[in-house]
């Protein structure tokens, strides 16, 4: 809505939790991993690639719907309000989901890992043409 940003570590850190609603399949969801990066409590619907990010119950929530669907149209948001209400008033969840968040995002899409599994690709691409 507010078009391209650049200052997305300061719009993180005005962030206590962050809700992540899309309903139709997010490609990736990079800026999902952006507010786990920043330990961020994230809150986002179990749709599309999203219960590949988030460890629903660990380093994140995706209370709704209750089994995972590629896309949807619909949705009984109850299950995410409460889930909105427990985080808001328990500080310690959202700082220790927050904490996990930044650690297993770390530990799977930091720099390092990326480039790794980069190189790993390439590798497995190279012999399998030239042997």
């Amino acid at each position: 809505m507010t078009g391209p940003r650049r200052d997305i570590p300061e719009v993180m850190a005005a962030l206590d939790i962050f809700l992540f609603t899309s309903l139709w399949g997010e490609g990736f969801g990079l800026v999902v991993i952006e507010a786990m990066a920043s330990e961020k409590a994230v809150v986002a619907l179990n749709t599309g690639p999203m219960r590949e990010i988030v460890k629903n119950g660990v380093t994140g929530w995706l209370p709704a719907p209750t089994e995972w669907v590629p896309e949807i149209s619909s949705l009984d948001i109850t299950p995410v309000v409460d889930t909105l209400r427990r985080l808001i008033h328990d500080r310690a969840l959202r700082w220790e989901a927050g904490r996990a968040a930044r650690a297993d995002i770390i530990t799977r899409f930091g720099v390092r890992r990326v480039v790794e599994r980069t190189a790993e690709t390439y590798t497995r691409i190279y012999h399998h043409y030239y042997g």
